[in-house]
Order: C-alpha cells, then sequence, then structure tokens
C-alpha cells in the first residue's frame, strides 16, 4: 500500500508540470510514447563503516516525448522499481538530442539526453524513507521495427546534487543508473503526398473572338482583347459603344450610357443643384423662382415678391415702431409699446393750452387709442393725474391740474369706460416733467398722463 502511495504521490507531481508546458507549447511536429523496462542499480554508502554498496531494482515505466526542434526532443519519464520490500521511483523532465537527422536516418538513431529527476525509496523503516532532487546524463539509440514502432536501448546515470534523507539509521543514497528498454511509438510529422499535377486545359474560344475563354471576361460575346475580350466600351462606363448613347462621356445603363438624371429634367445630376426636382437649365436645375426668396414658384404664394417660408413666400408684416405687434395690430405703429397693450406704451400723455383744461383734436385721439384698449380688455385699469407749469400762483394751478383731469375722465366715462376703473390725482407744479425755466419746458409740463394698469 505504502509502495502505491509513493508512486501516486510522483505522478501527481509530475503530471501538471507537463501538462502545463504541452498545453502552452506549440504542437509539435513529432510526438512518441514508450513503455520501457530493466534494471536500476543504486549505490549507498554505509556512515559507520565507510563501505559503498549496491542495491539493483527491477523497474518499469512510461515516457513522452514532443519534438521542439528538428531531432531535439523535450520528454517526461516515470519509473518504478521493484526489490522485495524496498522499492524506488523516479520522475524526470529532460531534452534528448539525437545524433543523426532522424529524417535521413529512420533505422538507427543514436541519442544523447540528460534530465532532472525526482528519486525516492521506500522500505519497511518509514522513518527514514524520503526523496532526493538528481540530474542525469545517459545515451542510447532507437532502431525501427514496423512502420511508426520502434524499439530502444539506453543507459542513464543520476547524481545527487540534494539530499532530503537516507536508507536508514547508518545509509545513505548515492550514484544510481539505469538499464533500460522499451517499446516506442512515434506519431507526427508525416509528408503530405504531393498534389496531382492538373492536366492541362484544351484552350477553348466560344464567342470566337481570338481570345480563349480564360482569359476572356466576356466570352460568349465577341469582343476585343483591349477590353479583356469584352465588346468595346470607349467611356469605360461599363456601357458598350453599341448600346451607349453617350459612348464618349461615362454613364449609368440606366440612362443608355448617358451621365445619370434622376429627374429627367435634361440636367444631368452632377450639375444638377435639385437632381431629384425637375428644373430648369436658368435655376441650375432647380424650379422657378422668379423673386429669389429660396421658395419655388410652385409653392409660392407671393411668386413674384420674396419672402419668407413660415407665411409661404409672402413677405413678413410691417412692424414700423419694431416693438413686435405687427402694424395691422398696433393701436400706435409709429410708437413703440407693449405687445400685451397692443402696441400702446403704458403711460399715455395728452397736453394743454396755457391755463386751459379744454381737450385739443390732439389730446382727443391719445383717449381715444385709449378708449380702444379699454373695450379690448376690460380688466385693464387707469390712474390719470394732471399736472401744470409753475406760472401761477399754487392754489391756482392745484385747480387747474384738477379740472384738467376731470375733463380726461368726462370723456373717457361718456364713451363707456366706468368710473370705478379710473384713479384720480392731480399735483399742481410739484412733478414736472421738464425744467419750467424754458417756454418748451413749460409746455411739457401742461399735461395729463394716462398710466395703464393692467
Amino acid at each position: 500500500m505504502k509502495n502505491f502511495i509513493l508512486l501516486l504521490i510522483l505522478t501527481t507531481l509530475f503530471t501538471p508540470t507537463f501538462a502545463q508546458d504541452s498545453t502552452q507549447a506549440k504542437t509539435p511536429k513529432r510526438q512518441s510514447f514508450a513503455l520501457i523496462g530493466g534494471v536500476s542499480d543504486m549505490w549507498h554508502q554505509n556512515f559507520v563503516t565507510r563501505r559503498d554498496y549496491v542495491q539493483s531494482y527491477t523497474h518499469f515505466g512510461i515516457q513522452y516525448a514532443a519534438e521542439v526542434k528538428p531531432n531535439v526532443d523535450v520528454y517526461g519519464t516515470l519509473i518504478y522499481g521493484i526489490r522485495n520490500a524496498k522499492d524506488m521511483a523516479s520522475a524526470g523532465l529532460g531534452l534528448r538530442y539525437y545524433l543523426l537527422d532522424r529524417e535521413t536516418h529512420k533505422k538507427f538513431r543514436p541519442f544523447a539526453n540528460f534530465s532532472g529527476e525526482i528519486v525516492a525509496d521506500n522500505s519497511t523503516r518509514i522513518t527514514y524513507s524520503d526523496v532526493d532532487l538528481t540530474g542525469s546524463v545517459g545515451t542510447g539509440f532507437d532502431f525501427k521495427i514496423l512502420g511508426s514502432l520502434y524499439g530502444r536501448a539506453m543507459v542513464n546515470v543520476g547524481f545527487p546534487f540534494f539530499q532530503l534523507g537516507k536508507v536508514d539509521f547508518t545509509d545513505g543514497r548515492g550514484t544510481y543508473a539505469h538499464y533500460t528498454g522499451g517499446l516506442v511509438y512515434e506519431w507526427g510529422n508525416k509528408p503530405k503526398p504531393a498534389p496531382a499535377k492538373a492536366a492541362e486545359p484544351i484552350s477553348i474560344d466560344t464567342d470566337g473572338d481570338g481570345i480563349v475563354d480564360k482569359e476572356d471576361k466576356c466570352p460568349t460575346v465577341i469582343g476585343v482583347r483591349s477590353n479583356n475580350g469584352c465588346p468595346l466600351d470607349t467611356d469605360g462606363d461599363g456601357v458598350i459603344d453599341a448600346e451607349d448613347k453617350c459612348p464618349a462621356v461615362a454613364g449609368v445603363r440606366a440612362n443608355a450610357g448617358c451621365p445619370a438624371d434622376a429627374d429627367g429634367d435634361g440636367i444631368i445630376d452632377a450639375e444638377d443643384r435639385c437632381p431629384t426636382l425637375a428644373g430648369i437649365k436658368a435655376n441650375q436645375g432647380c424650379p422657378a423662382d422668379s423673386d429669389g426668396d429660396g421658395i419655388y414658384d410652385s409653392e409660392d404664394a407671393c411668386p413674384n415678391v420674396a419672402g419668407i417660408a413660415s407665411l409661404k413666400g409672402c413677405p413678413a408684416p410691417k412692424d414700423a415702431d419694431g416693438d413686435g405687434v405687427i402694424d395691422a395690430d398696433d393701436l400706435m405703429p409709429n410708437v413703440a409699446g407693449l405687445v400685451a397693450l397692443q402696441g400702446v406704451p403704458g403711460n399715455l400723455v395728452i397736453y394743454f393750452n396755457t391755463n386751459r383744461y379744454s381737450l385739443t383734436a390732439e389730446s382727443i385721439s391719445t383717449l381715444d387709442i385709449a378708449l380702444t384698449l379699454l373695450n379690448a380688455q376690460p380688466s385693464l385699469k387707469l390712474k390719470v393725474t394732471g399736472h401744470t407749469d409753475s406760472r401761477q400762483t399754487v392754489q391756482y394751478n392745484v385747480e387747474l391740474s384738477k379740472n384738467r383731469v376731470f375733463e380726461a375722465r368726462n370723456y373717457l366715462m361718456k364713451h363707456g369706460v366706468k368710473k370705478k376703473r379710473m384713479k384720480l390725482a392731480w399735483f399742481s407744479e410739484l412733478v414736472p416733467a421738464a425744467p419750467n425755466t424754458t417756454v418748451d419746458g413749460m409746455k411739457l409740463n401742461r399735461r395729463v398722463e394716462v398710466q395703464i394698469v393692467q
């Protein structure tokens, strides 16, 4: 049982190492497997008497080899030896070099080899059973028996360089030797059969144009050699001259050999700015656009006036004051106002003559704008404030500014604005819009401001 365990341990240590090497290496050209057997001698020395003696074992084993270069193999060996109650085992990994080229010397192939090995023995005294690490060298030869089967004879001598134990209390191990013979089966590296030489083809010229079919790209149509046996195609567009309406200009088959004209307007696509829309030459192949606004006449509601796409080619409405409300909807088209107030500013001002509170025609026009806006938006309210210049007394000016406010309010009420929509105030000359030192300044101060409250 102990012998079996010893061999199992050696096999387990050896197999992963070899398997890893074989999976990482490239697939060898030549591989072999050998069954081997023979005699092993192991030299020992008694530590007390210093006497050397030899123990012999009958051994058997296996060996696998793979070619890594021509005439060079890497190999792994497992050997188990039996001698009464004492057994020995070794596992090795090494290189073998064939002294003669194996390709030319197939019957007799001498070789030399070296390897590293693990050597162990097992005795009834397990206390002294242990393992040595050794290096070995050897020589031998293979001889051909039949086909891929060879015989092998070899001798290996091992030298321990690291000893982990001894045979027993008084004895230690030394050099050992294997005298081995065996059978080797080899595979791989067989030459491929030479390909059969193809029969010379018979030269055939199906279309009779003087160019044999194997050199003729159009073997069933009479052609010319300059076009590889195909009919002449001067412009090289793939449409032969006999069928090409434009033989000197490269074109497409769909247009009979002429350049492509997808929209069929007579202007080839390469020169057509609108290749998928039928157009006119004057507009580079695009449909007519009389006003030049980028919108074709067929889609332009105003074809003779430049416009914008969002209005189907018609011009954008005018907005003279630039307040964002077009003139057609702007109550004061020449005065910038608010969009929410239909173009009306948030503060309207009406002016009065000196010492007067009656409304002028211009003032009435301004109040009419406020009326229109108030009628359109019932939620709007007004803040009406009155002012004067400084030429009269304060008491006089207070009364004058009040009368001006009431005059504006009465006009608005007369035209439908309810009293509750208006808030009134008067300030005499206390809130001037301009200095009262000039005639123009005093004119600006004689005023009523109508502030629109949203």
